[in-house]
Order: structure tokens, then sequence, then C-alpha cells
């Protein structure tokens, strides 16, 4: 993992950190604007690092990211968010 540029390492070790993130949770983990995260992200995806997995908001107690939610409240049942994980298959 060492030959890869901070940003991808500093993607990884919060996406290990929390095993499933949103991009708006890592946006602001990082600090950075959320289009050039979701460039970087697009990118992983795209050469099967990470997977993306879309997640409807219906039932906050299954939510893979109960915890870190970035909704003060309940957001509609229409709301969709994506997520990612480090594809383990690699």
């Amino acid at each position: 993992m060492s030959k890869q540029p901070k940003l991808i390492r500093d993607i990884l070790r919060l996406i290990e950190k929390y095993q499933t993130i949103s991009l708006d949770i890592l946006a602001k983990e990082l600090g950075l604007p959320i289009t050039v995260v979701g460039k970087v992200i697009e990118k992983m995806v795209g050469e099967g690092i990470l997977l993306e997995q879309d997640l409807t908001c219906s039932n906050c107690s299954s939510c893979p990211l109960k915890y870190l939610c970035s909704f003060y409240k309940k957001p509609s049942r229409n709301t969709k968010i994506k997520i990612y994980r480090i594809n383990k298959n690699l």
C-alpha cells in the first residue's frame, strides 16, 4: 500500500477503520470537497479496489452507517446513499 498516493492511503485507512463509509462522511473526515473525493472513489471503484453499494434509508436500526450517519434526523425513505467497502477479493 505504500506506493499509493497519500490520498488513496488515507481513504483506504478510513474505510478500514469504519468498514463501510459513505462519500459524505469520507469527504468530511478527509476535510476535502466531496467532488474531489468522489473522483478518487470513482477511479478506485473502476479499478476494483473498492466495492460500491446503494443503500436506501428505510431502516436506520439495521443500517451499517447508523453510528456515522450525517443526517441529524431520519431522511426520507427515498433517500439513496452510496457506500464503499474495500474489495477483499483482490
